[in-house]
């Protein structure tokens, strides 16, 4: 049996949209998604029926990301590198 943590992406395996782990309670989870109209939804699933859809995003955000680069940019291309 799989062992998902809260932030991991999962979805039903018998398909159905890409959920988010919120919450985790022995056997069974919560998990949100946005449906049809940008409603958000959360609902509770027995572990048996979910997959690991993809790996958790990397502890890097894009925030932290955009300042790495700016941080290493000047007008004239990347620090120490061609445009």
């Amino acid at each position: 049996m799989a062992t998902f943590k809260v932030g991991d992406l999962v979805q039903l395996k018998s398909g159905g949209p890409t959920m988010t782990v919120d919450e985790v309670s022995g056997t069974r989870l919560w998990a949100v998604w946005f449906s049809a109209g940008a409603k958000r939804e959360r609902e509770l699933f027995a572990v048996e029926t979910l997959f690991y859809t993809a790996a958790p995003l990397p502890e890097k955000t894009a925030y932290s990301l955009n300042s790495e680069i700016a941080a290493n940019w000047t007008p004239a291309g990347p620090k120490g590198g061609a445009a």
